[in-house]
């Protein structure tokens, strides 16, 4: 039996091919040079990722499966095509195909339920200890991670998976915009639901009255 790895199973449209970043993409794409660059950046992305994949998220979900000793199985119906087909996108989107599992996807036909399609898989590996679903589509899992649909893969995504692979506190700064509304807002901004973002809010908070303290003795 092989040694126990993480899984992480990805879909692809959604999480990383997001809305945002094709609309924004194509949006920049006829801009004049009064955006600083950014049309030619983005015009080298459009023509290095098919399919305009987010080249952040594929560094954060890369990045994801090294920090937590994972590998991918891809659950997208992009995974019909076959492995060769597959991998040629793959490394279009900007991932290495190291990062694959060696049985690389779900099955190679469509069921009713996703969750359906990831328990056969997981039911074949049992070596398998820890695992977390993306997608942008609500799936039956403790361990699943529902993206935003327009948004993809964010930082909070990354946050949550990490945790659940590792049962550690993710080392990225938990929801970033968050962060920011708390200093704007207030404590009421904070998601109640969202344990992780609570953690860190309050850390957020410890530092505040630290440097207060600090710079404004009683």
């Amino acid at each position: 039996m092989a040694d126990a790895q993480n899984i992480i199973f990805l879909d692809i449209d959604g999480p990383v091919l997001s809305p945002r970043f094709l609309m924004m993409a194509r949006r920049f794409e006829n801009k004049d040079a009064k955006f600083h660059g950014l049309t030619k950046k983005f015009t080298e992305i459009a023509k290095d990722h098919f399919n305009l994949a987010d080249p952040v998220t594929v560094m954060m979900i890369t990045d994801l499966a090294h920090e937590t000793n994972s590998k991918i199985v891809i659950s997208s119906i992009w995974r019909l095509g076959g492995y060769e087909q597959f991998v040629e996108d793959f490394e279009d989107f900007g991932f290495d195909r190291d990062l694959l599992h060696e049985d690389w996807r779900t099955n190679g036909q469509v069921l009713e339920r996703r969750e359906d399609e990831v328990q056969i898989w997981l039911d074949r590996h049992p070596e398998v200890k820890r695992f977390v679903t993306i997608d942008d589509e609500p799936l039956d899992f403790d361990s699943h991670i529902q993206v935003c649909a327009v948004n993809g893969f964010l930082v909070d995504n990354y946050d949550q998976a990490y945790e659940i692979l590792t049962g550690e506190e993710s080392p990225l700064p938990i929801n970033l915009y968050n962060h920011a509304a708390v200093d704007f807002y207030g404590p009421e901004a904070l998601v109640e639901n969202d344990e992780s973002l609570k953690r860190c809010n309050q850390r957020l908070a410890d530092r505040r009255a630290a440097i207060r303290k600090k710079y404004q003795p009683d």
